[in-house]
């Protein structure tokens, strides 16, 4: 189970090279004959390419939602359980500033492949929140959420909570210590 979310961190952070590599201009054909793979002699516009770094990222990220329910560690928390419910939108807009950021003020292909690394095993060991914006675009919404012992998650979760909502998250699965997922949603 480890693999899986060291693999969810790594998958997290695709972005950050997707980035890169549209900041940078790198096209695919580039990239091919870079590692010595024959590349047709296609002349095809950039865009081309950025739009396929998306599409991998995006592609990357339904991958990693589908195995979600392989998860083993269902946690349930219930509703007389929940202090509070709020939406986690401006703590994690900082962490969607970083990717853009950082992947622009990268400079090379060495220094990418080392922040990379590093930040994807530093977050793994750190049990930090895990924010993947990819999964915004599959409709899932972040929230805080504080228990009545003082613990507070982040939950990933397709509902959406109003003022005073009651809510029960029967089948919640650990992508870590702090982050979980709802798939009753």
């Amino acid at each position: 189970m480890k693999f899986y979310r060291f693999t969810y961190v790594a998958v997290s952070y695709l972005l950050l090279i997707a980035i890169y590599l549209i900041n940078q201009g790198i096209a695919i054909g580039s990239i091919m004959k870079g590692i010595g793979m024959p590349c047709p002699e296609i002349d095809l516009p950039n865009i081309v390419s950025y739009i396929t770094y998306l599409a991998i990222d995006v592609f990357c990220s339904w991958i990693m939602k589908k195995k979600f329910k392989n998860l083993e560690d269902i946690i349930p928390i219930r509703a007389d359980n929940i202090k509070k419910i709020s939406p986690t939108g401006d703590s994690f807009l900082v962490s969607f500033f970083a990717y853009i950021f950082l992947g622009l003020s990268i400079n090379n292909n060495y220094m990418l492949a080392t922040v990379y690394i590093a930040l994807t095993i530093m977050c793994f060991a750190t049990q930090l929140y895990l924010y993947n914006p990819i999964f915004l675009l599959f409709g899932y919404n972040y929230y805080n959420v504080s228990t009545k012992n003082g613990l507070t998650v982040i939950i990933l979760t397709k509902q959406k909570f109003g003022l005073n909502t009651n809510v029960d998250f029967p089948n919640l699965r650990r992508l870590n210590d702090y982050t979980y997922i709802d798939l009753k949603s």
